[in-house]
């Protein structure tokens, strides 16, 4: 009996010992499998950060192109509006300039209708300076017109 025992007991401690020995293996293979995901996930977030990491410097190149386009319209208005000033202060003064010719010569004429209407009888010279006080009030008109649309345009 004691044989018997004995073979039981060495059956038993060997189930045992093969049911430990198949449990290491199995957690073994659970350690290794866990390592692998382990690393894999690791890999993942390398992957996943550098992918952040270039989306993140992307849209900073990209913000940085458009404020720089945006930099670069502005300073494009402003030369814009800088040769629409110069250009309309260049016009002003030409039409200024004419507008005193003009001013200039109606005088000439003036004295010339001034002494002709000397020489002329009452009628005539009444109708006369009627007629030059109405150019010189038009010329004067136009003048300050001429000089608001150039202050208009320029600012």
């Amino acid at each position: 009996m004691l044989k018997q025992q004995r073979e039981y007991f060495d059956l038993s401690l060997k189930a045992v010992t093969d049911k430990v020995t198949a449990l290491e293996k199995e957690m073994s293979r659970g350690f290794a499998e866990i390592q692998h995901n382990t690393d894999e996930l690791k890999h993942l977030f390398q992957i996943g950060g550098k992918a952040l990491d270039h989306t993140i410097t992307s849209i900073g190149q990209v913000m940085g192109q458009s404020v720089t386009l945006e930099n670069n319209q502005i300073e494009l208005k402003k030369k814009a509006l800088e040769h629409n000033f110069k250009t309309c202060e260049e016009v002003g003064k030409f039409k200024e300039e004419a507008i005193n010719t003009l001013s200039i010569e109606i005088r000439k004429g003036e004295n010339l209708v001034k002494e002709y209407l000397e020489k002329s009888d009452n009628n005539m010279k009444t109708l006369w300076e009627a007629k030059l006080k109405d150019m010189n009030a038009t010329v004067h008109a136009h003048s300050h017109e001429v000089k608001l649309h150039t202050y208009d345009a320029a600012v």
